[in-house]
C-alpha cells in the first residue's frame, strides 16, 4: 500500500489463499484474466483453468465514474455490494466497496461459499454532484446504426450487448417520443406487448414486460436500483428519456 494514492481509486485484489495486493486506477482500463501477458491483472494461478485467458471481465472509466463490464468469461462473474449479490449481464456502475468474485473451485454454485478470487473497487473521495444540481441524463437511438447511447453530463457512452427484445423496446420507445417532438411519452403496456410480440401480444403479461424492462435497466441506468432514464408509470406503462440522436458517436 506504500506506492498507494489514497485518493483516488484502487483495487484490492485478493487470492484465495488470502494474500493481497493493490492496483491504482487512474483514466486507462484494467482486464482481468488469467494470463499475465495479455491481461492488466492476472489471477493465477488457476489450475482449474475457470477464468478466461484473456479479459474474462474488465474495469473501465466512463464519464467519472467506473464500471465493471463482462468479457469472454465462461464461468459467471460476481458482484457483492452492501452483502447482497448483484447479477452482472454486460455491465454495471460500480459503488465505493464493491466486491467482484470469481469461482476458484469447479461445481460450485455459490461463489461467495467457495475458494475464490476477490476483487475490492475502492473509491472513498469520488467527486459528489453539488447540492440541488442535476446531471443531465438520456439515452440517444441511432435509428440507421441500431447502436445505442447513454449520454450523461456531455459525455455518450454506447450500451453493448442489448437482447433482442430489449433492443426492440428501445426502438418502439425512442419512435414513440420522435413522434411527440421528443417529448418523454408514455408507453403503455398494451403498447409495448403489440410492439414486442405483435399479434402474440394476448399471450404475454405485464410480468413478462416487467423482467425485459429489468434487464434492460441493468444496462443503460447508471443505478439501476434507483432509474433515471427508464421510468415507470405504476398501473399504466414506462418512459424512455430520449433525445434525438446527435450523431458522430
Amino acid at each position: 500500500m506504500s506506492d498507494l494514492d489514497p485518493r483516488l481509486p484502487y483495487l484490492l485484489v485478493r487470492a484465495p489463499d488470502g494474500t493481497e495486493q493493490t492496483h491504482q486506477l487512474s483514466t486507462e482500463a484494467v482486464t482481468i484474466g488469467r494470463l499475465p501477458d495479455y491481461n492488466t491483472i492476472a489471477l493465477e494461478p488457476d489450475p482449474e483453468r475457470l477464468i478466461s485467458r484473456i479479459r474474462h471481465c474488465a474495469f473501465e472509466p466512463h464519464g467519472g465514474v467506473w464500471r465493471l463490464t463482462t468479457g469472454t468469461g465462461v464461468n459467471p462473474v460476481q458482484l457483492v455490494r452492501a452483502g447482497r449479490v448483484v447479477e452482472v449481464d454486460s455491465g454495471i456502475v460500480l459503488d465505493d466497496g464493491d466486491a467482484v468474485r470469481f469461482a476458484a473451485q469447479p461445481m460450485t454454485p455459490d461463489i461467495a461459499g467457495a475458494s475464490a478470487w476477490e476483487i475490492e473497487f475502492h473509491d472513498p473521495q469520488h467527486t459528489r454532484p453539488a447540492i440541488g444540481v442535476s446531471v443531465p441524463l438520456f439515452l440517444e437511438y441511432d435509428r440507421v446504426g441500431a447502436r445505442l447511447f447513454r449520454v450523461r453530463a456531455g459525455v455518450a457512452e454506447e450500451i453493448m450487448h442489448l437482447r433482442p427484445q430489449e433492443h426492440q423496446l428501445v426502438r418502439h420507445m425512442d419512435a414513440t417520443n420522435a413522434a411527440s417532438g421528443y417529448v418523454t411519452a408514455l408507453c403503455t403496456h398494451d403498447d409495448i406487448s403489440a410492439a414486442l410480440w405483435g399479434d402474440e401480444a394476448f399471450n404475454h403479461g405485464e410480468a413478462e414486460i416487467a423482467r425485459i424492462v429489468w434487464g434492460l435497466r441493468q444496462k443503460i441506468e447508471v443505478d439501476a436500483s434507483e432509474p433515471h432514464v427508464l421510468q415507470t408509470v405504476r398501473g399504466l406503462g414506462y418512459r424512455l428519456v430520449t433525445r434525438p440522436y446527435a450523431g458522430n458517436r
